[in-house]
């Protein structure tokens, strides 16, 4: 190998393992993620177990770092959900279906639909975001995630999220509905969940849905969120279908003393009534009918029912009012996700679907995101180092060790090592592991814990400590000018940092590593100096 006009060659160490300085990273099944996010659903929220239920996952710069999400087109592309991990932290189980409803980098804020495929209701249950990924391909299905269960018959018909900028409104499901003003109604507006759409009442606005009919008794649920800006005294139709061809016809809104009312056509039964609402809040509301009961809910609770008796002989066709039931009376406030259901759904998915929508059912750990953490190969030591971006609500960190990457860990660190971070600034961290023999391969895992107590496992990284047998020179030995070998044998690969100058003092000298690649466990270093 040249070097140029070395005059003075001294080998200074030889500590760096082929593995040492190994950083972390996911492997979501064959592709690398930089970052992993640990999400637990509130059970105390879950009445009962619930299979293939959609839970929004709200992202802000209080539990997440934007500038980490990699992909080139700021899109979001690099997100992957999966339902379990294995004993390494990479993806593991069931790749999980997802749509992004909102994702905007610059302003630090994401809205994301997860389908769930199970929900337990006697313990929290965790699932997986993977994300920072230069280049992959948008994994998000949109019609996969409320097409749920295993029928068409469990699958939400249509869901309508009202966030269009303007223009046509465009259903989520794989039914494709659409959706038109009518009147003055303004889009985009700030709302519950991404954007809404905001209506105008007295005057004419609202929305028209060609959505379909519903085949005569059949169950169904109607589902939506909505905000009263001022209340009018008046029957109001927040979503009514069917109302144009009296009196077959379904709905939600509110009666003339400004009470939550599952509507219902005169001839074949009646309305029921609950709660007064107020204005100047979001309420979430829903109806369902299984084809004998009928129930109403408001919020988390029921309402009303069961009702028995209800019929509705003939079908009920299109054509969907959104802020009207067509007697002229329309809603002044706003409006969001509209759903309807081929299933009654239950009152635990109500429920659930409630804290879902008003960021109450998730819980996101807000701790350090990292920079890297790499372990470092000593002669009888390995040096963990790792670096943080961000630690808000971070108390500190445990170090985690296994002889199997897959095995039992043990935390090595005798006393817990305390955050220095804050939220928005990081900060640098080390701990020298002397427990291990040389030649030995071990792994580690750092915990971070929350001052809630919340833990989050990065990790594992590898390192193998060694004890380098220096043949030829010895260590730290001043080689004059000309033609040098260096010899080592070692039980495993290792790389060698050789010191170089002009000088015998060593001013002005540069260290060269080599190799860069692997080398045998017998291995010699020429260095030839020219002249």
């Amino acid at each position: 190998m040249k070097a140029g006009n070395i005059k003075i060659i001294q080998l200074v160490f030889s500590i760096i393992h082929i593995l040492s300085g190994f950083a972390f990273g996911y492997d979501f099944y064959g592709t690398n993620f930089q970052y992993r996010k640990d999400i637990t659903i509130d059970n105390t929220k879950i009445d009962a177990n619930l299979s293939y239920f959609p839970v929004l996952v709200k992202l802000t710069s209080s539990n997440i770092d934007f500038t980490h999400f990699l992909h080139s087109t700021n899109d979001g592309y690099d997100i992957r959900f999966t339902d379990s991990i294995n004993g390494s932290g990479d993806a593991n189980g069931n790749v999980l279906d997802f749509e992004r409803e909102r994702f905007d980098k610059s302003g630090e804020v994401a809205e994301i639909w997860v389908e769930i495929p199970s929900i337990s209701s006697s313990s929290p249950t965790t699932f997986y975001m993977f994300y920072g990924n230069t280049d992959c391909a948008n994994g998000e299905n949109v019609n996969g995630t409320w097409d749920v269960g295993g029928s068409p018959t469990d699958y939400y018909r249509e869901v309508f999220h009202l966030h269009e900028t303007s223009g046509t409104h465009y259903d989520s499901t794989s039914s494709g509905y659409t959706g038109a003003t009518v009147g003055t109604v303004y889009q985009d507006r700030t709302g519950e969940i991404d954007g809404v759409d905001e209506f105008v009442g007295p005057s004419e606005s609202r929305l028209s849905l060609s959505d379909g009919t519903l085949t005569a008794n059949s169950p169904f649920t109607i589902e939506v969120w909505f905000y009263i800006k001022t209340l009018q005294d008046l029957w109001i139709g927040v979503v009514t279908k069917g109302r144009d061809v009296d009196p077959d016809w379904v709905g939600l809104g509110l009666n003339d003393l400004n009470q939550i009312c599952s509507y219902w056509d005169y001839k074949n039964g009646s309305n029921m009534y609950g709660s007064v609402l107020s204005d100047g809040r979001w309420y979430y509301a829903a109806t369902t009918y299984d084809g004998t009961d009928r129930y109403l809910y408001l919020d988390d609770s029921q309402e009303a029912g069961p009702r028995s008796g209800d019929t509705y002989p003939g079908n009920i066709p299109e054509n969907t009012r959104v802020g009207d039931d067509s007697n002229g009376n329309y809603l002044d406030g706003f409006i969001d996700e509209v759903r309807f259901s081929d299933v009654a759904r239950s009152a635990a998915w109500l429920k659930a679907s409630y804290h879902s929508g008003n960021d109450s059912l998730l819980t996101i750990p807000t701790l350090a995101e990292l920079s890297y953490f790499r372990a470092t190969s000593l002669d009888s030591a390995v040096l963990l180092e790792w670096k943080t971006e961000t630690e808000l609500d971070n108390a500190g960190f445990n170090v985690w060790k296994s002889e199997e990457k897959n095995g039992g860990y043990v935390r090595i660190n005798s006393y817990f090592i305390p955050a220095e971070g804050e939220a928005g600034f990081g900060a640098q961290y080390s701990y020298t592991d002397y427990e291990v023999q040389n030649g030995k391969i071990y792994f580690y895992k750092l915990e971070d814990v929350d001052t809630s107590g919340k833990s989050t496992f990065h990790g594992p990284v590898p390192a193998v400590p060694h004890d380098i047998i220096l043949t030829w020179p010895d260590e730290g030995k001043i080689v004059p000018s000309g033609s040098s070998l260096f010899s080592w044998s070692s039980s495993s690969n290792y790389s060698f940092k050789v010191e170089i100058s002009p000088n015998p003092s060593f001013p002005g000298s540069e260290t060269m590593s080599f190799p860069e690649e692997r080398w045998t466990s017998l291995s010699s270093l020429w260095l030839e100096p020219e002249d």
